[in-house]
């Protein structure tokens, strides 16, 4: 299956450099699908459509409503989930002061992903 991206700045730099593999995150609590309807194929929930910066660190969201962040082969101790969790519940405050409200984010809710492209 063919994984189509539709911006190449900035997305270009979180998909394809193998430098931004692999990373952390989570999806929001309810769920949501940024997109005009919702799909019935479930590549399109995995699609980035936009990357942020927060907190000094880049933040990819994909279509599916997850935030993810590069972890560029970091261990996974207490003290870099925390702040992984730090910079997520960050954009879930400006998510929150545009009407999106969605439950916070714990270390437990971060887990190991990868980037995926065609």
């Amino acid at each position: 299956m063919t994984f189509e991206v539709r911006e190449t700045l900035p997305l270009a730099r979180f998909i394809y450099d193998r430098d931004w593999t692999p990373v952390w995150g989570a999806y929001l609590y309810p769920l949501r699908f940024f997109g005009p309807e919702r799909s019935t194929d479930p590549n399109d929930y995995l699609e980035v459509v936009r990357v942020v910066s927060m907190c000094g660190k880049d933040v990819a969201i994909t279509r599916g409503g997850g935030p993810f962040v590069r972890t560029r082969g970091m261990e996974r101790t207490g003290t870099v989930v925390d702040d992984i969790v730090t910079v997520l519940n960050c954009l879930l405050y400006e998510f929150t002061l545009e009407g999106l409200v969605s439950a916070p984010i714990t270390d437990t809710d971060v887990q190991d992903c990868r980037t995926v492209s065609s």
